[in-house]
């Protein structure tokens, strides 16, 4: 949701740019225009990599890289 908001807030529709494909058990990942921005693979519960992860900043680095791909 944070990731929704911050993308809205910088103008771009989410759908137009972030790919979002079915999710993978204990795996979590952002593509923008078929990149990865931040992966979280084969993590096992709690998800301990993915919950300390720093929001703000990985909400940054998606953001930026949407705004890159549109000027493209």
């Amino acid at each position: 949701m944070k990731v929704v908001k911050a993308l809205s807030d910088a103008g771009i529709k989410g759908a137009d740019v972030v790919e979002v494909k079915p999710p993978v058990k204990g795996s979590f990942e952002v593509k923008v225009a078929g990149k990865s921005v931040c992966a979280f693979i084969g993590m096992a519960r709690p998800f301990t990599k993915l919950k300390s992860a720093d929001m703000d900043a990985m909400c940054a680095s998606i953001v930026k890289a949407a705004l890159a791909a549109k000027k493209a």
